[in-house]
C-alpha cells in the first residue's frame, strides 16, 4: 500500500497584528457596551439595538478566538 503524501500548509501569524486586532476588538465592545448602558439606549430603534447587541457578542468572540490562537493550550 503506498503512502499518501499530505501538504501541510504553514501559517505564520505575526503577533503583533492579532495584538493590534484584539485592541481593536475590545475598544469597540466597550463603545459598544457603553451605548447599551447609557440611558438614551432604550430610546434606539428595536434595530439599533439588536445591531449593538450583536457588535458587543461578536467582538467578545473575536477577542476569545484570536486570545486561543495566541495562547493555544496543548
Amino acid at each position: 500500500m503506498a503512502d499518501a503524501k499530505t501538504t501541510t500548509p504553514t501559517c505564520v501569524i505575526d503577533l503583533e497584528i492579532l495584538e493590534e486586532v484584539i485592541t481593536r476588538a475590545e475598544f469597540a465592545h466597550s463603545l459598544a457596551g457603553l451605548i447599551t448602558e447609557s440611558a438614551n439606549f432604550k430610546n434606539l430603534s428595536e434595530h439599533q439595538q439588536n445591531a449593538l447587541m450583536a457588535l458587543t457578542t461578536f467582538t467578545y468572540d473575536v477577542k476569545n478566538a484570536i486570545s486561543g490562537l495566541m495562547n493555544p493550550t496543548e
